[in-house]
C-alpha cells in the first residue's frame, strides 16, 4: 500500500516526473519501470528493517533531495547506535575528519583534524560508497556524499580499526566509537562561520 500510494503521488503530482530518470530518453518508462522493479521486494520484505531498507531504495529513485524517510534514518547503512567522535565530510571525493566532537575533550582519540581515512576495517572508502549510494536519496552527488557522511562514522559501540592518511604518513588508528550521550551534535547541522547566514569573505567572494 505504501508503494502504490508513493508511487501515484510521484506519477501524478509531481512536476519533475519526466525527468527523474538518469537517461532522459527513456523518461517517459523510468517510473513505471521503477515500480515494476520495487513490487517484489517490497512483498517479500521480512522485518521492520528490510522494510524500511525497500523504501529507501524507492524513495533514492526519485532523484530529489526533498524526498526522504526522515524517520527511518536508522535504516541507512551502516546501521549502529555508536558513532566515532567526529564530524566528518567528503572534499574532493576525499572523507576528511572536519572535526572532533567528544564532549569529554581530553577523550582518548587517535583521530586528528585534516586525516583522510582511506579505509573503516579492511574496506575501502570508495566501495562503501559505492555499497551505501543506492540508499541515499539527492538531487545530485554532493549532496548525497554530505547526507552519506553523517552517517560513515556509525556502527556497534567499541573499536573500529581505520586507515588515515596524515600528511605523507599512512597509520592504521583504532578509535572507539561512542555511545551518543558522549559526543557533541550541537554543531554538526549549523553554519561553520558564526554571525550572519549570508556573508562576503573578500571581493565577490560569498558565504
Amino acid at each position: 500500500l505504501a508503494l502504490f500510494r508513493f508511487w501515484n503521488m510521484m506519477q501524478y503530482f509531481n512536476p519533475n516526473r519526466d525527468i527523474m530518470g538518469d537517461d532522459p530518453a527513456q523518461s517517459s518508462a523510468y517510473w513505471s519501470g521503477v515500480l515494476n522493479e520495487s513490487i517484489r521486494q517490497f512483498a517479500f520484505a521480512s522485518d521492520r528493517l528490510s522494510y524500511q531498507r525497500e523504501l529507501l531504495l524507492f524513495i533514492a529513485k526519485i532523484n530529489d533531495t526533498h524526498s526522504n524517510l526522515w524517520t527511518g534514518t536508522a535504516a541507512l547503512p551502516p546501521t549502529g547506535s555508536c558513532y566515532l567522535p567526529v564530524d566528518l565530510r567528503f572534499v574532493e571525493g576525499q572523507l576528511i575528519v572536519y572535526r572532533l566532537t567528544a564532549r569529554d575533550a581530553s577523550a582518548d582519540n587517535p583521530l586528528q583534524v585534516g586525516d583522510v581515512i582511506t579505509h573503516l576495517g579492511d574496506a575501502a572508502i570508495i566501495d562503501l560508497v559505492n555499497d551505501r549510494r543506492p540508499f541515499y536519496p539527492a538531487s545530485n552527488e554532493p549532496t548525497r556524499l554530505r547526507d552519506m557522511a553523517r552517517y560513515f562514522a556509525r556502527g556497534a559501540c567499541g573499536v573500529a580499526p581505520l586507515t588515515v592518511r596524515r600528511g605523507d604518513e599512512k597509520l592504521d588508528l583504532t578509535p572507539s566509537r561512542l555511545a551518543v550521550s558522549a559526543i557533541d551534535f550541537s554543531r554538526s547541522s549549523v553554519h561553520d562561520l558564526p554571525g550572519a547566514t549570508f556573508q562576503m569573505l573578500a571581493g565577490e567572494v560569498a558565504y
